[in-house]
């Protein structure tokens, strides 16, 4: 394994002395006695190195990952590359650059450095139309195309005509954005595939100065030319292309890279047919969020060895920074989504030039637009839109949205003219009968707002009550138990204070209801903690000091209790549980806590291997969902378990149902709320499975490290998030890092909660896949034969994680050539899927694909070919025509046809 790179102290260019040579790291160049002397690109840079570093030793490995990164070479490329640098500095002796037998090299001089160079100019390339640019003299530069650093000309091909993009570099500032827009680019294009709207980058020159890239050319030019040429375009049309921008950006976050330069000069217009289209240019400001994907495409990094600081920084153009890159904050999803409504408001009034000024809301007549505009270019970033696709997805229902608002004004209208003809029924009635109802009216008013403020008054003296509690439980009885001269310890965990409180209230407070409160914060906590059993005794405590008439409260324990007894496998607990409170809330008419309970009881259908009834009770409840806030508990509730029942039937439209909630659970909750982070986990474990598994860990890696931020790297939120990430990484390849993470989050899981937790058997069974992906099968079969017997005796045979390890377990012997014993097991296997889960689950299938595989290679080819065709079709139909298990079955369904065509006989033992 190699070292890493040395940590330079500041990457940003400079010139250094050392005796009496120079390098200038703007120019590329190294000058003795004032004189230039070439030098080859990689002998230039190991002297970067050298002089960041002098006096110590580098070792080969730390030279070699940083000059030639992700690389493997012989150290005689980098021998050779010494030699020449030990040439160029007249180095002969080798005093200056020394060799450190058996470890690498040492620079023995001085080093000095000067001013950087950071107000000089790019230096003149002196590129003009009419000639050919350096290395292809076959192309003729014909017209500039945009100012800056890095000079951008189009060029055309002498013979063919053909028109590309040159974009030139003189200096290493200018290099470095260059080789950054080519790994993000191809990162995009890689990643993404067709959805990857970007101008690709199709040549380069990285070897010798003057430097450059050549991208494809967008006959449309950018969108500053475009507008300038078709002002005239309706504004139908240029919405049309701000959506398209935001679609391309949002495809870009998704994989984990900010664009930080959104502007009209990089959007490039392509009109190949009616409408134009948006390509995405110019990432060389850009800046990737997490580099997993890189690793997993074994796309090197170049460019992106700047620092955090350097690539943060507000590099983008001024009229598009978002006002937190302005004022020092690194660039965020937002900071893209900020360009962009800045860009939607110009684009509205056809002037690219205007600002987003105080009083633009006069400029634009539609309230909607006003309102998109509004949220995309907020100047919190708190406040502002979650991300690219809002944005999007507003923009393209903006027809949908102008109808129902028109809905909405229409009957608005119908009500005040209903109540102003009724104001003139009862105007013509008798003053009799309007003194006799005045006088009703006013008592009955009169007796509810003395009965009203009675109520509210003593509601708010048991609210004011409860809250005193809690601050003196809290600055009392927790913190004294946190104070170390109060238990000789200064080292007490979160843990050990919080139970050393539940001991303190143990003794009873003086009222019931309030202790009642306390208590369930505390088993909140407990929860936190994943000390299920603490949390499971505060909230039994909680009810039992709970009144009947305190509904909303009793609610609140009890699907807290249900919840905590669910995490350790008390599922008919639970279950009991959630069906006392729902009948309590449907007795006391309160139709949206019932609603959300039976959103719960929807869930554990799933949770018992039936996720089909749970989807048809959660469409039961969908007129209901129509009269319900949707930002309310209830509806996000709602929109997270119908993925999650999805999910456990490995429908594709999973994936759709979390990303349209998680910007909804990041707005209403907040990005690092329990629920939007189970989300996240849910999200990415989706892509996993449906084999998005770049993008899978783009969402994953970052969420493992929040997880380990936020809750420590042994809490169930962090081991539950590791086994999502290394599913993802399995199916990559990397399964070596996937055994590792798995192998810790087990251990944790067996430590704390024993090998018959649900948690525990599920790793330990995704653990086994492993080593069966590995080739390793003996030791999955062993491992899975181990797993079954505790799932077996723990949940039952019928269940799906049984049923699943046991399928799993037949694979294994199919893997080992032991195809007799598979189909042993398969064929009672089969039979009991499809009457646990039935036939609308995935797993009874998928069982009878890998059964017609067993009859195959024992030569039973017609019941082989008859279960394969009827399997295949079903999987299909549930799963969609891309699923693994449908590739896998027209794999199966060849592999059959060789063999009966070739006669072959049933396979030996």
């Amino acid at each position: 394994m190699t070292s890493p790179a040395p940590a330079n102290p500041n990457l940003q260019p400079a010139r250094w002395r050392f005796g009496d040579s120079e390098l200038d790291e703007f120019r590329l160049e190294i000058l003795h006695l004032g004189d230039v002397v070439p030098l080859e690109a990689k002998a230039l840079e190991l002297l970067r190195q050298f002089v960041r570093h002098p006096g110590e030793v580098l070792t080969k490995d730390e030279l070699m990952e940083a000059v030639w990164p992700g690389r493997v070479l012989s150290e005689s490329v980098l021998a050779r590359a010494i030699s020449l640098l030990r040439k160029a500095l007249g180095d002969s002796s080798q005093t200056l650059i020394r060799t450190v037998h058996g470890y690498g090299y040492r620079f023995d001089a001085p080093v000095e450095r000067l001013t950087p160079v950071k107000t000089q100019s790019a230096p003149t390339l002196h590129l003009q139309a009419g000639q050919n640019p350096p290395l292809r003299p076959n192309w003729q530069l014909v017209e500039r195309l945009g100012e800056g650093r890095n000079e951008t000309w189009l060029a055309v091909h002498d013979k063919t005509r053909e028109r590309r993009v040159f974009k030139f570099a003189g200096d290493g500032i200018g290099l470095s954005t260059l080789k950054r827009e080519i790994t993000l680019q191809r990162l995009l294009i890689e990643s993404l595939g067709d959805q990857a709207a970007v101008v690709p980058v199709l040549d380069w020159n990285l070897q010798e100065a003057p430097y450059f890239i050549e991208t494809e050319w967008c006959s449309g030019g950018s969108l500053e030319r475009w507008l300038a040429t078709n002002a005239q375009a309706p504004v139908e049309t240029r919405i049309d292309l701000v959506a398209q921008a935001a679609e391309a950006l949002a495809a870009a976050h998704a994989v984990g890279v900010l664009h930080k330069d959104v502007k009209p000069q990089n959007l490039l217009i392509v009109e190949a047919g009616s409408e134009p289209q948006v390509r995405l240019a110019d990432f060389g400001s850009g800046l990737l969020i997490d580099d997993t994907r890189l690793q997993s495409l074994s796309i090197t990094r170049l460019g992106l060895t700047r620092s955090d600081d350097e690539a943060s920084s507000g590099s983008g153009s001024l009229l598009y920074l978002a006002p937190e890159v302005v004022t020092g904050q690194p660039a965020t999803l937002k900071s893209d989504v900020y360009a962009l409504g800045v860009l939607l408001f110009q684009l509205i009034v056809g002037d690219l030039r205007r600002p987003l000024a105080p009083g633009w809301e006069r400029d634009v007549t539609d309230p909607l637009l006003r309102e998109d505009i509004a949220a995309a270019a907020e100047l919190d970033p708190a406040h502002r839109l979650a991300d690219a696709a809002a944005l999007a997805q507003r923009l393209r229902g903006l027809d949908e949205r102008r109808a129902q608002r028109a809905a909405e004004e229409a009957a608005r209208v119908q009500a005040e003219y209903a109540q102003q003809q009724l104001d003139r029924l009862q105007a013509r009635r008798g003053w009799q009968m309007a003194a006799v109802g005045i006088l009703a009216i006013g008592l009955a008013v009169s007796t509810w707002l003395y009965l009203d403020a009675r109520r509210a008054r003593d509601q708010a003296r048991l609210a004011q009550a409860e809250t005193a509690a809690v601050n003196d439980f809290l600055q009392h009885d927790l913190l004294e138990a946190a104070d170390p001269r109060g238990n000789d310890r200064s080292d007490i965990s979160v843990r050990e204070v919080v139970e050393a409180a539940a001991r303190r209230i143990d003794s009873g407070m003086e009222q019931p209801q309030l202790e009642a409160r306390v208590r369930m914060s505390l088993g909140t906590v407990f929860v936190g903690l994943a000390q299920f059993e603490q949390a499971i005794t505060q909230f039994r405590s909680a009810l039992t000091l709970l009144p009947a008439d305190a509904l909303k409260t009793r609610w609140e324990a009890q699907v807290q209790l249900a919840d905590a007894m669910s995490q350790l496998d008390r599922y008919e607990e639970s279950r009991a549980l959630y069906r006392e409170a729902l009948a309590e809330v449907e007795r006391a008419k309160m139709p949206e806590l019932a609603f959300e309970t039976r959103v719960y009881l929807a869930e554990f259908e799933r949770v018992l291997g039936h996720a089909e009834d749970g989807l048809a009770q959660l469409d039961a409840l969908a007129p209901e969902l129509a009269h319900i806030d949707p930002d309310s508990d209830a509806a996000l509730r709602y929109a997270v378990i119908r993925g999650d029942l999805l999910g456990e039937l490995n429908r594709p439209e999973a994936v759709e149902v979390y990303r349209a909630a998680l910007p909804r659970f990041e707005r209403v909750k907040g990005r690092y709320a329990n629920n939007t982070t189970n989300l996240r986990r849910n999200l990415g474990g989706a892509l996993a499975t449906q084999g998005q598994d770049a993008e899978a860990v783009a969402i994953l890696a970052p969420l493992y490290v929040d997880m380990q931020r936020i809750y420590g790297p042994t809490h169930m939120e962090t081991l539950a998030t590791i086994n999502q990430l290394t599913l993802a990484l399995q199916h990559l390849g990397q399964l070596d890092r996937a055994i590792e993470l798995q192998s810790f989050a087990i251990q944790a899981l067996v430590e704390r909660y024993g090998e018959q937790n649900s948690h525990a058997m599920q790793q330990r069974a995704n653990l086994a896949t492993m080593y069966a992906n590995k080739g390793d099968h003996d030791a999955a079969l062993v491992l899975y034969r181990a797993i079954y017997t505790t799932q077996k005796a723990v949940l039952g045979e019928d269940r799906r994680e049984t049923l699943t390890t046991a399928h799993n377990i037949a694979r294994s012997l199919q893997d080992l050539g032991r195809w007799s014993e598979a189909l042993e097991m398969q064929k009672p296997m089969s039979a009991l899927a499809h009457r646990a889960l039935g036939d609308e689950h995935f797993l009874p299938w998928a069982i009878d694909l890998a059964m017609a595989r067993s009859q195959a290679m024992l030569a039973q080819y017609p019941e082989a070919q008859a279960l394969l065709s009827k399997a295949s079709e079903r999987l299909e139909s549930l799963l969609g025509a891309d699923h693994r298990y449908v590739q896998r079955a027209h794999e199966y369904a060849l592999e059959i046809e060789q063999r009966k065509a070739q006669g072959l006989s049933a396979v030996k033992p």
